[in-house]
C-alpha cells in the first residue's frame, strides 16, 4: 500500500509497504511490528492498493520505492477517519493489522496507540481499474482534465492557503478589509498571482485543494457581504461540477450543510446572486432528490403557484435563478417541461435574452451534461418550443 515517507522520488516512482507478502493464505492475519505508521485524520485522504504478479521476496513491513511500470493499480480507497470531537486536523500514532478474508478482500485495521479506536480499510482485490478511468473520463468530459497541466509546486499551494485564510479565517471584523492581505475583493488576483497561471489553467487537483481550504473558513462568510460574496464565487468554481475526483462525495456532503444553514447576508443581492452560481456549479454532484429540494425552494419564486405570487428579483438573481434550475439536469421531466414553458411565454413576451435562450437549450438539451438519456425532455414538446420561437416576428438579434 502506498506510503508519504516525506522523501522525494524521482520519476515515475512511487513507496510502498509489504502488507501481504506473496502466498499468504486466504484466513490470514498479520501484524506490522516492525514499522511505526500514523494515520492522517479528519482530512479525506486516498489509500491506494497495489499489487505485483513479478515480485519475488518482499517480507512483511518491508518498504519499497520502484517505478509504478513494475505495480498493478487496484481502486484507490478514498475515505476520510474520523477521531475527536472537535475534528482537528491530526495524525495519529497506529498499529496496522493485515486480513486477508476467504472472500477475496484485504482488510487492513489501524489500531490507535493513544486510545482505544481502530478503524478498518477493505479492498475488493477482485476489482479491476475502472474507477481510476472513470474519474480520468469524467475529467476529459468536463474540460476539467487540462491538456498539458501546469505544474504547480507545493509551496505555491501553501501559499495560497496562507492567502485564503488570511482574509475568510478571521473571527473579528477589527482591521477587515484595511490592506491587500485581507481585502476579498483581491484575493482571486492574490491567488492567480501566487500560483502562476490564471484561473482557468488551474488543474483539478488544485482547485479541489483549494476548495477544501475554503470549506474550513466558511464562517468567515459572516464578516461582511463582500466576503460572503466572494467565498461563495470562489468555493462554487473549485468545486465545480460537483463530481469529478474520487473525494468529490464527502466535499458535497461538506457544502449540503452550507446549503441548509443558507446566507448570512440573506437581503445583499449579490450575496443571493453568488448563492445559486455556487449551487449551479456543483448541481451534478446533487442526488435527484437534492435537485427536486432546490426546485421546490426556488422555483415557485420565478413560475408563481397556487399559494404564492411570482416574486419581483432582482434582475441578477432572476437570472442566476433561471440557470441554476435550468442545471438541474436530474429533475422530473413535468417540471422541465413547466421551466420550458414558462421561459417560452417569456420570450413570446419580448424577453428575448440571453438568458431565456442559454437556459431553455440547457433544459432542452438532446445530450445530458451528466445525467442519464431517460432525463431527457421528449423530442414532441422541445420541436414545439422550437416551432413557437420560429413564429415570432421580431427584428431583434437575441442570439
Amino acid at each position: 500500500i502506498g506510503i508519504d515517507l516525506n522523501i522525494p522520488t524521482v520519476g515515475d516512482q512511487t513507496t510502498v509497504v509489504c502488507v501481504l507478502p506473496r502466498g499468504t493464505e486466504e484466513g490470514s492475519s498479520l501484524v506490522l511490528d516492525s514499522r511505526r505508521f500514523e494515520l492522517q485524520a479528519n482530512l479525506p485522504v486516498s489509500f491506494t492498493l497495489w499489487s505485483s504478479t513479478s515480485r519475488q521476496g518482499d517480507m512483511l513491513g518491508g518498504v519499497i520505492t520502484t517505478n509504478v511500470e513494475d505495480l498493478h493499480p487496484h481502486s484507490p480507497l478514498v475515505t476520510v477517519i474520523r477521531f475527536g470531537k472537535r475534528s482537528t486536523n491530526i495524525n495519529i500514532p497506529v498499529k496496522v493489522v493485515t486480513k486477508f478474508t476467504e472472500v477475496g478482500t484485504l482488510e487492513i485495521w489501524c489500531e490507535s496507540q493513544v486510545s482505544e479506536h481502530r478503524w478498518r480499510l477493505q479492498f475488493q482485490l477482485r476489482k479491476d481499474t475502472a474507477q481510476i478511468r472513470n474519474v480520468r473520463n469524467v475529467r476529459k468530459d468536463t474540460g476539467l482534465l487540462i491538456k498539458n497541466p501546469q505544474i504547480i509546486a507545493d509551496e505555491a499551494i501553501e501559499k495560497a492557503n496562507t492567502a485564503i485564510f488570511q482574509v475568510f479565517g478571521s473571527t473579528t471584523t477589527e482591521e477587515i478589509g484595511k490592506t491587500i492581505d485581507n481585502n476579498p475583493v483581491e484575493l482571486l488576483g492574490k491567488l492567480e498571482e501566487t500560483l502562476g497561471v490564471g484561473r482557468d489553467s488551474w488543474p483539478l487537483e488544485i482547485i479541489r485543494k483549494l476548495s477544501d481550504y475554503l470549506i474550513e473558513v466558511s464562517e468567515g462568510r459572516q464578516l461582511g457581504e463582500k466576503f460572503e460574496a466572494r467565498w461563495l464565487n470562489l468555493y462554487g468554481f473549485c468545486l465545480r461540477p460537483g463530481f469529478g475526483d474520487p473525494v468529490d462525495d464527502w466535499r458535497l456532503q461538506q457544502a449540503r450543510k452550507l446549503y441548509h444553514r443558507g446566507l448570512y447576508f440573506l437581503d445583499d443581492e449579490q450575496c443571493q446572486a453568488e448563492w445559486l452560481v455556487l449551487w449551479r456549479r456543483v448541481c451534478g454532484g446533487f442526488t435527484k432528490g437534492q435537485q427536486i429540494d432546490f426546485y421546490e425552494r426556488y422555483a415557485s419564486q420565478l413560475l408563481g403557484s397556487r399559494t404564492r405570487k411570482r416574486v419581483r428579483l432582482n434582475q441578477q438573481v432572476e437570472r442566476e435563478s433561471w440557470r441554476a434550475l435550468a442545471s438541474m439536469e436530474l429533475l422530473p421531466i413535468q417540471n422541465k417541461i413547466e421551466l420550458g414553458n414558462a421561459l417560452i411565454s417569456r420570450i413570446q413576451q419580448g424577453q428575448m435574452g440571453e438568458n431565456e435562450f442559454w437556459s431553455l437549450g440547457r433544459i432542452g438539451a438532446r445530450i445530458p451534461f451528466y445525467a442519464t438519456i431517460d432525463t431527457v425532455v421528449s423530442p414532441a414538446v422541445v420541436t414545439r418550443w422550437i416551432d413557437s420561437i420560429l413564429t415570432i416576428n421580431t427584428s431583434q438579434d437575441a442570439f
